[in-house]
């Protein structure tokens, strides 16, 4: 394991980090993750110029192992699953640190423990598999049921906690953080446009009639590619 590898690691995680610090349900990880990969960073740099090198090399790729598991947590809680699939959460996003923080331990000991070993591949896999089953689960539907009925779908990002979510046309809440937002295609004819500079009232989106990304501000807002209407309204109560 050389330094460019541990680098080329460090590089992906590091890009894992900025994509999810902005989500309001990630931020925290990103951020302690962040700095475990800059430490590990320090660690290879600084090993080639130290007589202690391959243990100083091994205590960055330990600290890129927790940082694995980190980075897990960041990404899956964001990804969309559908309504019936969100406790699913609960289980792998704690396995993912778990395993990161196994695989940092047997690392570390190297491998002295092959109990450890066994820990974190145990923890590893079921977290593999379920990473091989998102594009199935995160495919994004043309329909959400409401009851018995199937409501046209919407997918963007909760603008309280940051999960992508397949919200379903007039009230419907967020499968994780239970925000209820009323989206009414077309408009209400009674909305009144937000302000367009208000980042805590838009949210990025494909418009629903011609499916060009645009921006939807909270109330009415106009496509600027086929002029289709769309109101959004929710409260951000703290």
């Amino acid at each position: 394991m050389t330094m460019a590898a541990g680098l080329a690691v460090a590089a992906a995680l590091l890009w894992v980090y900025l994509r999810t610090r902005s989500a309001p349900r990630s931020t925290r990880f990103a951020w302690i993750g962040l700095i475990l990969v800059g430490c590990a960073v320090g660690c290879f740099v600084a090993a080639p110029w130290l007589e202690a090198r391959p243990v100083v090399e091994r205590l960055g790729w330990g600290i890129l192992a927790a940082a694995t598991g980190l980075a897990h947590a960041c990404a899956f809680n964001l990804v969309p699953l559908p309504h019936n699939r969100t406790r699913l959460r609960m289980i792998l996003v704690p396995l993912g640190m778990w395993a990161g923080g196994a695989g940092s331990f047997a690392i570390l000991t190297q491998h002295q423990h092959p109990w450890m070993d066994l820990v974190a591949l145990a923890l590893a896999l079921p977290v593999a598999a379920a990473w091989a089953c998102v594009p199935f689960l995160a495919r994004a539907p043309t329909h959400v049921q409401m009851g018995a009925t199937p409501v046209p779908a919407l997918r963007f990002c909760c603008p309280r906690c940051g999960t992508v979510v397949d919200w379903g046309r007039g009230v419907w809440p967020c499968t994780d953080c239970g925000l209820f937002l009323k989206i009414d295609v077309p408009a209400d004819a009674h909305s009144a446009s937000s302000k367009p500079d208000d980042p805590a009232g838009a949210v990025h989106l494909h418009c629903p009639a011609c499916h060009a990304p645009r921006i939807a501000t909270r109330g009415r807002s106009v496509c600027a590619q086929c002029q289709a209407t769309l109101s959004l309204h929710w409260n951000m109560h703290r």
